[in-house]
């Protein structure tokens, strides 16, 4: 069994930019908000990746995506999640549909933080191989199909950080991220293509698309 490198960020240490999430929901929300990020600063996210020679990875990423994994030497297979933890918070809100509403607005921030300082984890396991990185790439996004999550999940240790697939193919705790992250000498860190994207429901495209 290849090594699980697993790791735990606490939600009061992920950098969240208060006045960006605003703008996701718009003024006079302040006060709900400031509430749910203090009822947030409690829990803790859950991640890992492992490493694995690029050569025995089989996974259909897409056209675009898999462009950027052709010189990879190794691709680190990862997943994060906020857990349980997550959903018994978010079930306090279910008689508030606004408080609802925006716990899991703010929960897929969090989330989307939570993977990007694990993407972190796995450039610094590259670098301290002398190797570059590419950025994290997920099923569901670019051309990747969600279907190929049961391929992805097969190179992770059963039910990693207590994720696991439903029969369609999607995670549970819904607050969950997978992906993988090329590594290599020749690797590349690539910015979103998010201009030449059609998906218009895509969350990316706000984050990245000016």
């Amino acid at each position: 069994m290849r090594n699980f490198f697993k790791y735990s960020f606490f939600v009061s240490d992920l950098k969240l930019n208060i006045k960006d999430f605003q703008l996701k929901t718009g003024s006079g929300f302040e006060g709900e908000i400031d509430h749910l990020v203090n009822s947030y600063s409690t829990l803790e996210a859950i991640g890992g990746f492992v490493n694995i020679p690029a050569d025995e990875i089989n996974l259909d990423m897409g056209r675009r995506i898999s462009g950027h994994f052709k010189k990879a030497e190794t691709i680190s297979i990862f997943v994060v999640t906020l857990g349980k933890g997550y959903v018994d918070l978010r079930d306090r809100y279910r008689g508030d549909p606004l408080l609802y509403y925006l716990s899991d607005l703010l929960a897929s921030e969090y989330t989307e933080q939570a993977a990007d300082s694990l993407h972190m984890k796995i450039a610094a396991y590259a670098e301290s191989h002398s190797m570059k990185y590419s950025n994290r790439y997920s099923p569901g996004y670019c051309g990747w199909s969600t279907k190929d999550q049961g391929s992805l999940f097969s190179y992770l240790p059963p039910d990693p950080c207590g994720i696991k697939l439903t029969d369609s193919f999607l995670m549970t705790p819904v607050k969950s991220i997978s992906g993988a992250v090329a590594i290599g000498s020749a690797v590349r860190f690539h910015k979103y293509d998010c201009n030449l994207c059609t998906d218009e429901k895509c969350l990316y495209r706000e984050k990245y698309i000016l």
